[in-house]
């Protein structure tokens, strides 16, 4: 879908290690940009340690995660075992920095690829990049729940058509 839409920028949103982000500067090398946002300082280590083991540079990573708002949540750490469950909750041990991603990105009338895996913070985080979204061709793969579908169709809005779904990820095109 990338090399279809000629997107020319691709966004990684909960990067964890950055997997997305190595496996496609594989293929796409520095034909794209990389923008990257993970707000877990062990997993955003662990990216930066990937980058520097797979001799990549020029990925903008970000040590904040994308909400609806700009400021200071907690955040829970799940398990030792699965650091990618960790997540925003109420409940969380900890405090992370986050913004929308409107004010994170201020790309207009370009070709986006957006990955996005916040565990259960996805509607938040497309109700803060409500402009990007509008004022951009994307494609995005949004891990969610099928009991959210709905409420994720809803939050993208009547431009975005749902291209399809593999097991926990949901595929959007506003092409």
């Amino acid at each position: 879908l990338i090399r279809t839409h000629n997107c020319k920028y691709f966004i990684d949103v909960g990067s964890h290690w950055g997997l997305y982000t190595l496996q496609l500067w594989r293929t796409f090398g520095d034909e794209i940009e990389y923008m990257a946002f993970e707000p877990d300082n062990q997993n955003r280590q662990q990216f930066v340690a990937n980058l520097f083991l797979n001799d990549i540079e020029g990925v903008d990573l970000r040590p904040v995660g994308l909400s609806n708002k700009s400021g200071e949540v907690k955040f829970e750490r799940v398990g030792k075992k699965n650091r990618g469950a960790n997540r925003i909750s109420a409940s969380g041990s900890h405090s992370i920095q986050v913004m929308t991603g409107d004010d994170a990105l201020s790309l207009r009338a370009e070709h986006i690829a957006t990955k996005l895996d916040v565990e259960a913070h996805e509607i938040e985080a497309i109700e803060g990049m409500r402009k990007l979204l509008n004022h951009n061709k994307c494609v995005l793969q949004i891990e969610s729940s099928k009991d959210r579908l709905n409420a994720l169709e809803k939050a993208l809005g009547i431009d975005f058509k749902r291209i399809g779904i593999i097991e926990f990820d949901c595929y959007f095109s506003n092409f």
